[in-house]
């Protein structure tokens, strides 16, 4: 009778332990999916910013009057808000990240306010513009 009962415990402890392995595997692949997933979603989200960052940067260069004295090497980062269709949301446009040179980061603002409506896609690739961070170099 011990021995049937301390076989039965065994039984339902291996199933447990069987159980419990499956849902590791489980959980296991899962995460593989979301890393394969996001790994996929970064890949489509740079490929839509390689298509779309040089036009907006090449329509706000057509609008960008250089200040004076103004090193070619700068660069500043601003954060920008668009709306669909591509238009600057009045007071969205922010220095991240500044050149050093305040009439140059001052140019830049308003080379994107005055290039607005900047060229952005449609539909769901919109989203990743709605509201994003620009590197502006001459």
């Amino acid at each position: 009778e011990a021995a049937a009962e301390r076989a039965t415990r065994e039984r339902e402890l291996a199933e447990a332990l069987a159980t419990e392995q499956a849902q590791a595997q489980q959980a296991s692949a899962r995460q593989s999916q979301t890393a394969t997933g996001a790994e996929a979603d970064a890949a489509t989200r740079a490929a839509i910013a390689n298509r779309w960052i040089p036009a907006i940067q090449s329509r706000v260069t057509q609008f960008w009057v250089r200040p004076t004295a103004t090193d070619p090497g700068l660069a500043t980062l601003v954060n920008l808000r668009l709306d669909p269709g591509g238009a600057v949301v009045p007071g969205s446009v922010r220095i991240v990240e500044g050149s050093g040179l305040a009439a140059f980061d001052q140019s830049v603002i308003s080379a994107i306010y005055n290039a607005s409506p900047l060229p952005v896609p449609d539909g769901g690739e919109f989203e990743m513009f709605s509201d994003f961070d620009f590197r502006f170099r001459p």
